[in-house]
């Protein structure tokens, strides 16, 4: 029995499902870890490493040049290189804009003790509350 590996791992749903088609298609078993998490508590795929694609070992190979040509054709459009070195092999780093922005607005998702009487305008402190 084949030992499975992880190929790839995507942050985004979206590209780990391309990826599956792209090997699928070309008769390599693939299989998706943790994209049901990813498709309801997408935030929490960074802190798991992502959605994990694995495929058997002994189609370890194959599945990683696939998987290479695939993200070359994704991530950088062809006619950039680098400004440095004129190198055609680029990627885009990971954004960590949606994790700061996420530990921003978590805060605001706890209620304020504050309440306030509509008839009488009355301020006062309430019990403690969690969620919106």
């Amino acid at each position: 029995m084949a030992k499975l590996i992880t190929a790839a791992s995507y942050l985004d749903l979206p590209d780990a499902h391309v990826a599956r088609a792209l090997l699928d298609s070309h008769g390599i078993p693939v299989f998706l870890f943790d994209d049901r998490l990813g498709g309801t508590n997408w935030f929490f795929l960074p802190a798991l490493g992502g959605v994990r694609l694995m495929v058997p070992d002994d189609h370890l190979d194959v599945a990683g040049g696939l998987i290479c040509d695939l993200s070359k054709k994704i991530d950088v459009p062809e006619d950039e290189h680098c400004p440095s070195c004129s190198s055609d092999d680029l990627f885009r780093p990971a954004s960590w804009v949606l994790l700061l922005l996420s530990m921003m607005v978590a805060p605001l998702l706890v209620q304020s003790r504050r309440r306030r009487c509509r008839a009488c305008g009355h301020d006062w402190r309430g019990p403690e509350g969690f969620l919106v």
